[in-house]
């Protein structure tokens, strides 16, 4: 009885590894500012999400979301954006993720409501995030996916949504401050 409530647990949850053998991490990226690795689980949970994580001047984000190199440089490179994704029992969260490079200080901003960070640099024109700098220290991040496209305009300092629009066919569709 204790063993079958034991696998039930086991099943709906991933559990860190502590075997040596097992506990090795996979590096998926690496540059001379972060570096990103696989980290391994032991789950029976076929369905178990994957945990990347980033790892920038000894700081770990776990939950790094994206594609290569699953970052982008802003302000000179004095700053890196990137995605963290949640994934929770009653719902995702997604946080964008401002690091400093100079204090080493992170912000983070929940950004659930929007679907940027999940396609990184996909490579084909219909599924792609990208980000570019704006004058007077913001940042407009774009997803497009398929005949969908979101903008999200964020100020660098304070970390903030400025203003957002969704898109539908090339219409706007819904937008906000």
């Amino acid at each position: 009885m204790v063993l079958k409530l034991l696998s039930l647990l086991l099943s709906c949850f991933s559990i860190p590894v502590y075997s040596a053998d097992l506990l090795k991490t996979e590096t998926l990226y690496e540059d001379s500012l972060v570096r990103v690795v696989r980290e391994n689980h032991l789950s029976l949970n076929p369905h178990a999400y994957v945990s990347l994580v980033l790892i920038v001047e000894k700081q770990r984000f776990k939950g790094v979301h994206g594609r290569k190199p699953y970052y982008y440089k802003l302000d000179g490179g004095h700053h890196i954006l990137f995605s963290l994704l949640r994934i929770g029992l009653l719902g995702d969260t997604r946080m964008a993720v401002l690091y400093d490079v100079r204090s080493g200080g992170a912000q983070k901003l929940d950004i659930s409501q929007f679907h940027w960070g999940s396609m990184g640099r996909s490579g084909t024109a219909d599924l792609t995030d990208n980000v570019s700098e704006r004058s007077g220290g913001k940042v407009m991040l774009t997803c497009r996916e398929f005949g969908y496209r979101e903008e999200i305009e964020l100020a660098i300092e304070p970390f903030k949504v400025v203003g957002w629009r969704k898109f539908r066919d090339g219409k706007v569709f819904t937008e906000g401050p």
